[in-house]
């Protein structure tokens, strides 16, 4: 026990956290995968949850485009917000909401069924009557 006493003082380096660990490994900040920053006010005096409340009450303005990307696995159909960083430019996109990017294989491909001709417009949208 004595001999522990006299050793020298040893330094030790602290053990970033967990997300300051993510940050050094990737090179990108933990939020990476969470969309850029947008600002419902363009100023940032204006851009404070007690302004924005007041302004909008419990509805915040947001327009998200039409739900026309179809994940290119299994057709589901998204919003192009929804993209994955590597997905937002490309022409096309893979999903991991619906079918966990091609992993996943839904049991019925439904446009490769025969619908009776008379149900067609009524799954299409094209039928006049309402």
């Amino acid at each position: 026990a004595l001999q522990n006493r006299n050793r020298g003082a040893r330094t030790t380096t602290a053990r970033p956290r967990a997300d300051q660990q993510l940050t050094q490994r990737s090179g990108l900040p933990n939020s990476s995968a969470l969309p850029t920053v947008r600002i419902v006010a363009q100023e940032p005096h204006l851009n404070v949850e007690s302004e924005i409340l007041r302004r909008f009450g419990d509805e915040i303005p947001h327009y998200l485009g039409s739900m026309d990307d179809r994940c290119v696995s299994c057709g589901a159909l998204h919003w192009k917000e929804e993209r994955s960083r590597n997905d937002l430019n490309r022409e096309s996109a893979l999903y991991s909401t619906c079918c966990r990017k091609g992993l996943v294989i839904p049991p019925v491909r439904y446009d490769e069924i025969d619908y009776p001709d008379f149900l067609v417009p009524l799954l299409l949208g094209t039928d006049d009557r309402q």
